[in-house]
């Protein structure tokens, strides 16, 4: 088992009442946001429709995941460039999904253009939005590939 499992078991095993205050530190609001605290204090609200994150208290935004391996897996993308992507905690990850599945199930879409069912239905502040995350989107990947290219062609130190 992982670091984080070992310490969690030594805290239940002290009798630490932490650990099952610790889960519900996480919350939805029954619509598409789910609220929860991380480790280090710092309260987070992810939206399941926008695919997005937000710091409550910075404000910062970054973009949510989700994978449909053999079952379904949860991604924040890195805040900084170049940075591995962070998985949620597991009790996190459960309430996305829950999020995720009602918001499918009552006929919502996590894509904007598929909201609209075409991009001719869009008016005129949610087409500017669709497309600012394209301009988005496409500058990660031209940073992405630049990255790549830059690793691929720098020669070998000797150290």
């Amino acid at each position: 088992k992982g670091r984080a499992a070992r310490a969690a078991k030594a805290l239940a095993a002290a009798g630490d009442v932490s650990l099952e205050a610790s889960n519900s530190k996480v919350r939805h609001d029954g619509g598409t946001c789910v609220t929860y605290m991380d480790a280090n204090g710092t309260e987070y609200t992810v939206n399941v429709a926008s695919m997005e994150q937000v710091n409550n208290q910075t404000g910062t935004c970054r973009c949510v995941f989700r994978l449909s391996k053999p079952w379904p897996m949860w991604q924040f993308a890195p805040a900084t460039v170049g940075c591995r992507y962070h998985t949620p905690p597991k009790c996190v990850a459960i309430a996305l999904e829950e999020r995720f599945r009602a918001l499918h199930r009552d006929g919502g879409d996590s894509c904007m253009a598929h909201e609209c069912r075409s991009i001719a239905e869009l008016d005129e502040a949610a087409l500017w939005k669709l497309v600012e995350r394209l301009e988005e989107l496409l500058k990660e990947k031209n940073a992405h590939t630049t990255r790549q290219q830059h690793a691929y062609y720098m020669p070998a130190k000797d150290f």
